[in-house]
């Protein structure tokens, strides 16, 4: 659930980039990428390890 909302205030801060300029928006969708790439490189890190576990 955690990671969701943070998904949707990703997606709402992209909403808010029209008043940005091109070069801004390109750099906030870049962080916002990596930082979505980051989180579920750690999910799948953490499911891996559960599994893992159990076995």
């Amino acid at each position: 659930m955690k990671n969701l909302l943070k998904l949707f205030i990703c997606i709402a801060s992209i909403s808010n980039t029209h008043a940005q300029s091109k070069k801004e928006q390109i750099e906030q969708l870049t962080f916002l990428a990596d930082s979505l790439k980051t989180e579920l490189t750690l999910v799948k890190d953490n499911l891996i390890k559960k599994k893992r576990v159990r076995t």
